[in-house]
């Protein structure tokens, strides 16, 4: 089992149904990384806490660390993390709380990161999305809402295509693969640059890598956060009306995660949307998130058509800005 906090803190039953994050296993499910609890962490200087650990909630009193990743349920975790942050047990919030990794630095600095971070009792983690799925949903998000304008779909303006319409998958692939994705606006960026990953951080500081699934995400949200020891603000939104949730609802088995996080079909969508050829020119152009997480290439890609590539009809401009 993972290291606890302290002494008194067993391990929830869920813990032990995820595998271990080992030099040669793929990821194919949330897995923890084992520590020592005697042995520290290398040490961080504070100087190297730049910008790409603003992604990163943390609260000291329970010695837990999260990077939040744009893309990987991350408006999800920002608000029921704010629970954390304000200490929240009941009325929990629903108002997005963006840039929560800025503020945790504010409220607590620095040092209070770099402390969790070399603690070898702490918790560390994140959850890491399939790249390929997550570009896809980088483009059905940004490049559809807004009645097709929103500002952040670089692909329209790459191709001088006008607002107003949808624009083609391929359009979106072609820009992609003309950008630098380890600097990138973060919604396209690699996961692997947020929070000190890359370079062998990852195995360094974190305790659990989280894999992103329609099917586990809110068993495993759940998990993470009795894990952690913060479970009890693990509640849901308050909407002014308890809609017959149970006494035991949390925020993830409340709907919490369905607010953007698009469920239906993604395989079927993501084995038109993309060729064969198209699917592992992108994994090559993601691979070092593919290396770092140790992510299988996906199984549908062996199936892929590509045949919305092309296509303006199988998805609409909506009203909805996110």
């Amino acid at each position: 089992i993972l290291p606890s906090q302290d002494n008194s803190k067993l391990e929830p039953q869920c813990i032990k149904k995820w595998g271990q994050f080992e030099n040669g296993s793929l990821l194919t499910e949330t897995q923890v990384i084992h520590r020592n609890q005697n042995a520290p962490r290398p040490p961080i200087n504070t100087t190297a806490i730049d910008g790409s650990y603003s992604n990163f909630f943390f609260d000291p009193d329970s010695n837990f660390a999260f990077c939040a990743i744009e893309k990987n349920s991350c408006s999800q975790w920002q608000t029921v993390l704010r629970n954390v942050m304000d200490k929240r047990t009941s009325n929990g919030h629903k108002a997005l709380s963006y840039q929560i990794g800025s503020q945790c630095q504010q409220r607590h600095g620095k040092v209070a990161l770099k402390e969790i971070l070399e603690s070898p009792s702490s918790t560390v983690a994140v959850m890491v999305r399939d790249p390929l799925a997550r570009f896809a949903s980088a483009w059905l998000n940004k490049c559809f809402d807004k009645d097709c304008g929103h500002q952040l779909c670089f692909a329209r303006a790459h191709h001088n295509l006008p607002p107003g319409k949808p624009i083609s998958f391929r359009h979106a692939l072609d820009w992609i693969m003309k950008q630098d994705v380890a600097s990138i606006y973060p919604h396209y960026k690699l996961q692997s640059e947020a929070c000190g990953m890359k370079d062998g951080g990852l195995q360094n500081y974190f305790t659990v890598v989280g894999k992103i699934t329609k099917e586990t995400l809110s068993s495993d949200a759940d998990c993470l956060m009795e894990h952690a020891g913060v479970s009890r603000y693990n509640i849901p939104p308050d909407t002014g009306s308890s809609g017959g949730l149970n006494a035991n609802a949390t925020f993830w088995s409340s709907g919490g995660l369905s607010w953007n996080y698009r469920q239906e079909k993604e395989e079927d969508n993501l084995r038109k949307l993309f060729s064969k050829e198209a699917a592992r020119e992108l994994m090559n152009h993601f691979r070092q998130d593919y290396d770092t997480f140790q992510l299988p290439e996906p199984e549908w890609i062996e199936t892929a058509t590509g045949e919305w590539m092309d296509s303006l009809d199988h998805h609409s401009c909506r009203k909805a800005a996110a």
